[in-house]
């Protein structure tokens, strides 16, 4: 009795959001071993020490918990490589910063990894939206980080149109490309993070570097 009633007495101490963290951390964890569809709040509220009430009263079913990881996450990752990028003073090295940041997310929050990039979206409308959003932000982010040095004009585009769709273009490609070599670092852990970024570093940013100074191929 002693014993359940200091469990009580640390559950009552909890605030409303540290409730709110701990059951969001308790369902990445399920998200991340069962994937959407073999995760059930039952699992979410017992790994969280609440109960199954209380996971409904912060997020009214699974599919909005399920999106609350999305949005959170996605925040996370970007902060963690802005804060890396806004540190460097030279396109390059803002590159290196982003994919160091990005593969350290990986590394230190695999759970969140399989939900934002392992796992397909399921194919419930409200959080393919979200999905389809949040990549859409992280194109944009991309494509910012890409104009974010000095730029030449595109030598046959004064309008600057073209320029802004080749970096929309440049940037799905960066970001599917680390995405993957990502994805390729889970079944090869023995591979460094410092690896990983000096191998993006040099297929990538020397061809970006070129783009970025006006230099187009030629057929």
């Amino acid at each position: 009795m002693a014993k359940e009633a200091t469990a009580l007495s640390s559950r009552k101490r909890l605030t409303r959001d540290e409730r709110r963290a701990r059951i969001l951390d308790a369902a990445a964890s399920v998200f991340g071993e069962r994937g959407y569809e073999g995760a059930i709040v039952d699992e979410v509220a017992g790994r969280a020490g609440v109960t199954k009430p209380v996971v409904y009263d912060h997020f009214s079913s699974k599919r909005d918990l399920y999106v609350a990881l999305l949005e959170l996450y996605t925040a996370e990752l970007f902060a963690s490589m802005s804060k890396r990028v806004l540190a460097e003073e030279t396109p390059a090295l803002r590159f290196q910063g982003a994919f160091d940041a990005f593969f350290q997310f990986a590394e230190t929050h695999p759970s969140a990894w399989r939900i934002l990039f392992r796992d397909p979206p399921p194919a419930e409308p409200k959080i393919v939206e979200v999905a389809q959003r949040l990549q859409e932000q992280s194109t944009a982010a991309i494509a910012t980080l890409i104009a974010s040095g000095p730029v030449a004009d595109h030598p046959d585009d004064p309008t600057g149109f073209e320029l802004v769709v080749e970096r929309q273009m440049a940037a799905e490609l960066l970001k599917a490309a680390t995405v993957g070599l990502a994805s390729w670092w889970y079944a090869n852990r023995d591979v460094s993070r410092e690896h990983l970024v000096y191998v993006l570093m040099n297929a990538l940013w020397i061809g970006f570097d070129r783009f970025t100074e006006g230099e187009r191929w030629q057929k």
